[in-house]
């Protein structure tokens, strides 16, 4: 018996393998095809594997055998419909709620770029980064991206905003009280936010 979370998720080869127990949700297509391929590996006297998927991506995700027809032409891609994120006032989860009205001026948003994150003045930078957080965050939450993408927002925690900081507790599932506790900390140390941003906006120039 294997037991591991987010350690031999692909890339393991055990053919013998023959059961696999899937306990994490994922909206990643990628990952869920490594999962189910740790036990869809031929073996001599293996005729077939057994998934026991304790999530719903069964559900939301094509079946290990599912054909799939992959498109590689641009033009015929549907555009991702962009929808806001709610907060459920009950259980506090994150929720993907109905499509955002976004009207066609014509005109093209800037594209937050670590390059223009790390020229702005502190002020102006936090809020670049919260912007950019918040698009991460809205690319995880609606399964576009896997939530790993959210990971290096740990080291920039003295730039988040308290909504945005609870907010990266709940994707990335962390303890409960960690956002309070940073909330905490930030607070007591007011005179160091600008410090802080200007770490986070050198680290992001070296890609870190």
């Amino acid at each position: 018996m294997l037991v591991a979370c987010a350690v031999i998720d692909e890339g393991l080869d055990v053919p013998e393998a023959t059961v696999l127990q899937v306990t994490r949700p994922t909206a990643s297509l990628r990952l869920w095809k490594q999962l189910c391929g740790r036990v869809l590996r031929p073996a001599e006297g293996k005729a077939h594997a057994i998934l026991l998927d304790h999530t719903d991506n069964w559900r939301r995700l094509p079946l290990p055998d599912a054909r799939i027809e992959w498109e590689l032409n641009p033009e015929r891609q549907a555009q991702a419909e962009r929808r806001q994120l709610e907060v459920n006032p009950i259980t506090q989860e994150i929720v993907v709620g109905p499509p955002l009205e976004v009207e066609s001026t014509g005109a093209q948003l800037q594209e937050i770029t670590p390059e223009l994150i790390a020229k702005a003045k502190p002020q102006q930078a936090r809020r670049m980064f919260n912007l950019r957080f918040l698009q991460e965050a809205q690319q995880v939450a609606g399964g576009e991206m896997d939530r790993d993408l959210l990971k290096p927002w740990l080291t920039r925690v003295a730039v988040l905003e308290p909504d945005n900081l609870r907010m990266l507790g709940r994707l990335l599932e962390l303890a409960p009280g960690w956002a309070e506790a940073q909330l905490m900390l930030n607070g007591a140390l007011p005179a160091q936010r600008a410090m802080a941003t200007r770490a986070a906006q050198a680290a992001l120039l070296q890609g870190s």
